[in-house]
């Protein structure tokens, strides 16, 4: 007979999962977040509705020490505490699920992970098979016959599931029950659990493999063939046996653990309406109170063609909202009743702050487009990836290896605690920054004593190909649709407070393209089918030639006009050379401060972007104010607005407030200042790409292409098309994209085509 299924959340990891997975600002009208309250109850009402487990239970931590750290002061020490926004809304979580009948199981010098343990043993002693739901890998070491473990990864439609063959598979054959013994040897740097020095996951399973476990490694020390690692383990016996009690779950935690009140039968999930209806969570509300067992129908919000007139008018409501209050991102959840009734007078807002033209020509409009584009797809290829992480596995080996040489010793590189330890007590390293746990180690504090230090360089590298790897080249087979073997990111048209598009599973704005590896994964995506091609199209220094236009700066215009290399010309200028005698130093310092100057940047960020004395870089910056006083005015004029009126607009109206500009804290009001002169070029260089996304798309459909438009990143369109089509296609996203808006300088495209994204930049 199958046994009936009793389902184990970790509430915590659900709840984190979900509180940096949604809008930070998801919030009540009086103020209280509610993000994490709202995907927790989302993902974990859908589980109860699709799973239809027979018992569940959720299990979450207390916030007070638990047996480890008795053991040992330094575990989890390097953790910062949970933000304020997210402890907030554990109180609401807890009594959404107290009135829906789902018990709550916490112990007192336990961790969840414990209590999980214990509710699983028995569990499957009364004769369930036991799921555990979490996003935390150490619960894998309870699986067994009858207990598997669900790991959400986008949301709980795509959730991993671990039984005994996956976790082998997994970590090369280890047994669930090894993997206390994996986590004791390699330790672990998010739990500050310290392991052997210098043994990775790879020499652990090995271990493992010839040995057992622990104790088996112990008996058998001298057999032991690497005399590195066997030195390491004699030196380290007692971290050893420390790491493994702190990594292994204890599954007999004494408490009250009444099965019977998980049954199924208990759970009302219609009881925590009136708690959604305070919390203001108005799809929770419509879904649960109509009915608790029937899933209600989901409706696409971006469909405005063929959706019905209820869709329409709360498209009207991710557009509008977001355009009155730019700061707090708008999700299609978020609209209530109360935001369609409100419409004619979000309409006249929008009238007399002068935003209606641009949500009706620019953000309505601009929705079917992006539908268009995230049901299209773009191709990717998987084989290449694959060839790609295995490139850089070996390159981040390497890394590792110079590091240890140049530290003189194995260490944890993922450690805050082991890093700063080789780094500020062997290595003797100035102190760039401290926080609550000690020397900071973070890329800004690297990037300084990498001016000076090769290990800190080397340890830049690690870390941004290990980024790489993990963010991009081994996740994006992952987000694959097996339906049609494409990628659908999606475009996000209200999250930005500039007015920029965003984009999420995966977040293609963020691939970096300074680094020859960031770059090469562009040559990963392809064209849809064979005879096809990628065009991309992008602006050319758009924003520097916004910022010429707004500062009205005749030297810049010249520049642009003639089509000089902006740089080369400034530096000319600024060091007073000729044009042809610029050095690639000059032109890179030059560089730094065109882009960086409607940032706000200072003389220590340039001098250290580009390796000068301060006080160089203050008399370049001087200098550079002196040539061009028209972009000095602009940020004078820009700063003085924002403090009289509270914000600032783009060309197109597109306004944002700065709420911070004249407190007290000169830290914040200098942040509001920075964004302030940003915003006007930053959010018109949105303006401009948004607008010539919809000419360019209404372009293909009245002339017939059978092009698509597939991706925009930043100032880039990229199109997949026949080849028979690109030199007809060019022309035309050229001719509409630089005559999109008249600017006083020219607006300018670069265009290349390819067969994959990389050979067409």
């Amino acid at each position: 007979m199958t046994r009936p299924r009793f389902y184990l959340i970790d509430g915590h990891s659900l709840a984190y999962r979900a509180f940096f997975a949604l809008p930070p600002t998801m919030s009540t009208t009086d103020g209280q977040p509610t993000n994490a309250v709202y995907g927790f109850s989302k993902i974990l009402f859908g589980l109860i509705e699709e799973k239809t487990p027979a018992a569940l239970a959720v299990a979450f931590d207390l916030p007070q020490p638990t047996f480890r750290h008795e053991l040992y002061g330094e575990y989890k020490a390097q953790r910062l505490p949970s933000p304020e926004e997210f402890r907030s809304q554990v109180p609401l979580l807890k009594s959404i699920l107290r009135v829906a009948g789902i018990p709550i199981f916490e112990a007192a010098g336990y961790e969840a992970d414990d209590v999980l343990g214990t509710l699983s043993r028995k569990a499957v002693g009364a004769g369930y098979n036991a799921i555990i739901v979490t996003g935390d890998r150490d619960a894998l070491q309870l699986v067994d016959e009858h207990t598997r473990v669900l790991m959400p990864q986008k949301g709980m439609s795509e959730a991993k599931e671990f039984d005994t063959a996956a976790v082998a598979d997994k970590y090369s054959g280890l047994k669930p029950a090894q993997i206390v013994d994996l986590k004791a040897l390699m330790g672990d740097a998010s739990d500050n659990i310290p392991g052997i020095p210098g043994v990775g996951e790879k020499t652990a399973i090995a271990l493992l493999q010839e040995f057992g476990g622990i104790e088996n490694i112990k008996a058998n020390i001298e057999n032991i063939p690497r005399a590195a690692i066997k030195t390491k383990i004699k030196e380290n016996l007692a971290s050893l046996e420390l790491s493994y009690t702190l990594a292994a779950i204890n599954t007999a935690v004494p408490g009250d653990y009444d099965l019977k009140k998980c049954r199924i039968e208990n759970i009302d999930l219609a009881k925590a309406v009136p708690l959604f209806q305070q919390l203001q969570l108005a799809s929770l509300v419509k879904k649960y109170a109509q009915s608790a067992a029937a899933p209600a129908a989901q409706t696409d919000l971006f469909s405005v063609a063929s959706a019905p007139l209820d869709a329409q008018k709360a498209l009207a409501a991710r557009l509008m909202k977001y355009l009155l209050n730019p700061e707090r991102a708008v999700a299609p959840e978020d609209i209530t009743q109360n935001d369609l009734d409100a419409i004619p007078q979000y309409e006249q807002l929008l009238r007399e702050q002068n935003m209606l033209e641009l949500y009706e020509n620019i953000e309505l409009p601009l929705a079917e487009v992006l539908t268009a584009m995230q049901g299209q797809g773009v191709r990717i290829d998987v084989g290449f990836l694959a060839k790609m992480s295995k490139e850089l596995e070996s390159f981040i080996a390497g890394l590792e290896k110079v590091i240890y040489s140049l530290a003189g010793q194995e260490f944890n590189l993922n450690s805050p605690k082991q890093l700063s330890e080789v780094f500020f007590e062997k290595l003797k390293m100035p102190v760039i920054k401290k926080n609550k746990t000690g020397y900071s180690t973070d890329a800004a504090v690297l990037e300084e004593l990498a001016c000076d230090y090769d290990i800190a360089r080397k340890l830049l590298d690690y870390r941004q190909l290990a980024k790489l790897k993990s963010t991009y080249v081994d996740t994006l087979p992952l987000l694959i649709d097996p339906a049609d073997g494409k990628l659908h990111t999606s475009f996000n048209q209200t999250v930005t407070a500039t007015g920029r598009l965003s984009s999420s599973e995966p977040n293609l704005q963020n691939i970096p393209i300074r680094s020859a590896a960031g770059k090469e994964i562009r040559r990963a995506f392809v064209p849809e089918k064979e005879g096809n091609v990628l065009l991309s199209a992008d602006y050319s220094q758009i924003e520097l030639r916004i910022l010429a236009h707004y500062a009205d700066e005749q030297n810049l215009r010249d520049a642009f006009e003639q089509g000089l290399d902006i740089h080369s010309f400034t530096a000319a200028r600024v060091f007073g050379v000729a044009l042809d005698a610029v050095t690639p130093d000059q032109r890179s310092q030059a560089k730094a401060v065109n882009f960086g100057i409607a940032y706000g940047m200072s003389a220590r960020r340039l001098a250290r972007s580009v390796g000068m004395p301060q006080s160089a870089a203050q008399e370049f910056i001087d200098n550079y104010f002196a040539m061009y006083p028209g972009i000095k005015r602009y940020i004078d004029e820009t700063i003085a607005l924002a403090r009289k009126q509270g914000f600032v607009t783009t060309l197109l109206g597109r306004r944002r407030y700065f709420r911070e500009i004249n407190v007290k804290n000169k830290q914040l009001a200098a942040m509001a200042e920075r964004a302030a002169i940003n915003m006007p070029i930053q959010g018109t260089s949105a303006d401009l790409i948004k607008m010539a996304m919809i000419r360019v798309a209404r372009a293909l459909e009245e002339q017939k292409f059978k092009a698509r438009m597939i991706l925009q990143v930043h100032d880039e369109l990229v199109f997949d098309l026949p080849e028979s089509e690109a030199y007809d296609l060019e022309c035309l996203v050229k001719k509409i994209m630089t005559s999109v808006y008249d600017l006083k300088v020219p607006l300018a495209v670069n265009t290349a085509i390819g067969k994959t994204w990389l050979d067409a930049k």
